[in-house]
């Protein structure tokens, strides 16, 4: 799934990529299947295009794939410094160059990971999962 990113902008990277970003999605949807079952809460279109205004790394205001963020992430998105924690062993280095394709498949599915991992469990909910199932926010999005 090639993704057009040179000389774009967010939006018209979304615009441009918006079948490769459906598949993209339903490869996390499935790789969350097949850990957590049919039970998996889903990473949805909604969910893609929010987190992609808000943290798509820009270089003269175009999308930069190998952007650096604040943290030392390096890629469009920023993968967290536990990204192995989150999605396993084949997560990409975090503070390293990646393909545009890993780095937004493997941000994708730290999403999904955070919508079903329970980490803990504080006040009678399961963290992080309980946040995505709370009344108003579950089916909701």
């Amino acid at each position: 799934m090639p993704f057009q990113h040179r000389n774009l902008t967010k939006e018209q990277f979304l615009a441009v990529n918006r079948t490769a970003l459906t598949d993209l999605i339903g490869e996390v949807n499935s790789e969350l299947g097949s850990i957590y079952g049919a039970r998996a809460t889903k990473v949805n279109p909604h969910d893609v295009w929010v987190l992609f205004y808000i943290e798509a790394g820009l270089t003269g205001g175009k999308v930069d794939p190998n952007f650096r963020h604040s943290e030392g992430e390096r890629g469009l998105l920023p993968l967290p410094s536990n990204v192995r924690f989150w999605n396993g062993p084949s997560a990409p280095p975090w503070d390293r160059p990646m393909p545009l394709e890993t780095n937004l498949f493997h941000f994708f599915l730290y999403l999904g990971q955070l919508k079903n991992k329970v980490v803990t469990s504080s006040g009678g909910h399961e963290l992080y999962p309980g946040l995505f199932r709370w009344t108003g926010i579950h089916g909701n999005p």
